[in-house]
């Protein structure tokens, strides 16, 4: 009688390699209407209580721009840059739109 050799070894695949998740998109992050970004905090919360978007109230935001804290006048988010868009035109104040949550 013959004796089989070994049986040939089907290597195993190796698994998938991680793949780093895309960056949200702005429609996933909302847009920000922005009024103002003043370096002292009590005239950013005055001027703010002076805001009003679609009848409901601003907020100020803390930040850095530069290594400087930073006070922003801002509503939102909103679903799309147009809806911010059109909130800021509707308050007929000047403002600015960007990408993100506030």
């Amino acid at each position: 009688p013959s004796v089989a050799g070994p049986l040939p070894v089907t290597p195993k695949p190796a698994p998938p390699k991680p793949v780093a998740p895309l960056p949200p998109t702005a429609g996933q992050i909302g847009w920000t209407l922005s009024f103002a970004a003043l370096l002292n905090e009590q005239r950013a919360i005055t001027m703010a209580t002076s805001i009003r978007v679609d009848g409901k109230p601003v907020r100020v935001v803390p930040g850095t721009r530069d290594g400087t804290t930073i006070f922003r006048i801002v509503a939102g988010p909103f679903d799309t840059h147009d809806d911010a868009e059109k909130a800021g035109k509707r308050t007929g104040l000047p403002y600015w739109v960007y990408a993100g949550a506030p």
